[in-house]
This record gives structure tokens, sequence and C-alpha cells, in this order.
């Protein structure tokens, strides 16, 4: 039962890595995703066949939004375990690990996201995309899928403007802003000492915003004729 169970496995993983293969197009789907497309061949995964050799932004902007998701999950299980600690108590070691791999996530989608930001510096704008972008409408897309209006602002004031770089650069102050607050609560926890709540709040948040923002960045691409 055991070799079936592997021998399943090693098929499936196989057929998977042939869909890869012959996927050219890798996009993901939660945060900032398509955005690539503003970049002539910048959504293409480089591979043998690619027209870029080297890093691509698709491949960049999926790996960046991972981290950052993981980074978000790993703050919601400190939440949790804070909830919880005036009826179970406090594990200081636990909640210690569980801290510094939420700053060890989001260093690594900040600096991913620096990478874009970089990279895309050195691109010129596809024409087109930005004349979609130009003509997208915001307030009724916003209406239609009752968007968090403050943020969707924010987003079509980028887009609007063809100013894809900067939310790029955006992602990476922003993450920047949280890491200094995940470094105050870490020093609280290294006291044995809860953080104070309201620091959690702002915090939460703050990582709340981000990632609707990078949602609604990938929203407007994906909703581009």
């Amino acid at each position: 039962m055991r070799s079936r169970k592997i021998l399943t496995s090693l098929i499936f993983s196989i057929l998977w890595a042939l869909v890869i293969s012959i996927n050219t197009n890798v996009y993901g789907y939660f945060s900032y995703n398509r955005s690539c497309e503003v970049f002539p061949n910048q959504c293409d995964t480089g591979g043998e066949k690619s027209a870029v050799k080297g890093p691509v932004l698709s491949q960049l902007i999926i790996d960046g939004a991972g981290y950052f998701l993981q980074s978000n999950s790993d703050y919601q299980s400190f939440l949790k375990k804070v909830e919880l600690s005036p009826t179970y108590g406090t594990n200081y070691v636990e909640i210690q690990n569980i801290i510094d791999k939420t700053i060890e996530n989001l260093e690594l989608a900040r600096s991913i996201y620096y990478e874009i930001w970089q990279l895309s510096m050195e691109m010129e704008y596809d024409p087109s995309v930005l004349e979609k972008l130009y003509q997208f409408d915001y307030p009724g897309y916003q209406e239609k899928n009752d968007l968090f209006e403050v943020i969707f602002q924010k987003v079509s004031t980028f887009l609007k403007s063809g100013d894809v770089r900067g939310t790029y650069k955006k992602f990476y102050d922003d993450a920047g802003i949280i890491l200094k607050g995940l470094k105050g609560i870490r020093e609280s926890v290294d006291s044995n000492t809860i953080p104070k709540v309201s620091d959690c709040w702002r915090i939460n948040q703050k990582y709340f915003s981000l990632e609707l923002f990078g949602q609604y960045v990938a929203e407007v691409f994906y909703a581009l004729e």
C-alpha cells in the first residue's frame, strides 16, 4: 500500500512538472499578479523557449506574494496565541519562534519586491497596457465588487496614471513599516512580556491594508480586456 502511494505521488509530480513546462504564462492570483503585463515579455516563465533570460517579474511577484502571505499567516498564528494567553497561559519560546518566522518571511518578501522594483526601473512600459489602465472603469469596478473604497482609490491613483513601478515601491515601503512594528513586538516577547494590544492592532491593520492593495492591483490587471 505504501509503495502504491509513493508511485501515485511520483506520477502526480511528473505530470505536474509537464504542465508547468507546457504552460509558459505564470501569473498567480492574489498579490500584484499580472502587473507584469505592463512590461513586455515579463509575464513569461523564463524557460528555455523564453524571449527573456534571467529573472522575470511574473515569477518574482509570485515568490514575493508567497512569502508575504506566509508572513501574514504566521502573524495571525501569533495573534491567536496572544488571544488565548489569558486562559491557557503564555509559552514565550513558542511565540518567539512564531514572531521570528513572521519577520523572516516578511524580510524575504520585501527583498524580492525591492528586486522587482529595481528591475522594473530598467524596463519600458507597454503603451497599449498603459492605455487600458487609463481607460479602466475604476469607480464601476469598485462599486460592482464592493471593494474597500479607501484602499481601491489608492490603487486607482497609481494605475490610472500608469505608475505600476510605484505600486512595487509602495509594497517595499509598507513592508518596512510592518517590519519595524514586528521588531518592536519581538523586543517585548524576548523580555517575556506580552506586547501592547494597540501595537498588535496596528500591525494587523497594516498587513490587511497591504494585502488588499496587492489584491486590488491583481484584480484590475485580471479585469483588463
